[in-house]
């Protein structure tokens, strides 16, 4: 079996993950990826893995979504995260924040956005050769449209 690189929760398909797997089958190939549409399943699918996945899209359409998350943060943090919340609400962007993703954004802002980091991470963290380590050492979010960089030692 090939190395599991990529792994999308996403409770429901919609246009907006038909739009994301068209940016991860652009540098993954479908072999690689794993879509599940339950956050238990996900766990245990991660949990099974005799690899760590290199990147993790969560797809929360709600806050009982985002706060199911936080029983398996050992396991979510075995891979990249790439948080997308479902709304602006300060609350719901704490939240998100708390569970430490690299990117973190919202369904309504702009999905050019969502596009260009999705594709930097995926390109960064499977091809060594282009990995930039400055890059790989910020998390990066997306509040009221502005970036807000930090950095994680």
């Amino acid at each position: 079996m090939e190395k599991l690189e990529l792994i999308l929760y996403n409770k429901d398909f919609d246009d907006f993950e038909a739009k994301i797997c068209g940016v991860i089958e652009s540098v993954v190939s479908k072999e690689k990826t794993a879509i599940f549409r339950s956050i238990e399943n996900m766990i245990e699918g991660i949990m099974h893995l005799t690899n760590n996945p290199a990147i993790t899209v969560l797809i929360i359409k709600n806050r009982e979504e985002l706060l199911q998350l936080y029983s398996s943060l050992n396991v979510l943090r075995r891979a990249e995260m790439l948080l997308i919340l479902p709304d602006r609400n300060p609350e719901t962007i704490k939240l998100g924040y708390q569970l430490k993703p690299r990117f973190s954004t919202c369904l309504h802002n702009d999905f050019l956005v969502i596009q260009t980091v999705l594709k930097q991470m995926l390109l960064s963290l499977l091809s060594p050769d282009k990995l930039n380590k400055t890059y790989r050492k910020q998390r990066i979010i997306l509040t009221n449209g502005r970036y807000e960089k930090s950095c994680t030692i």
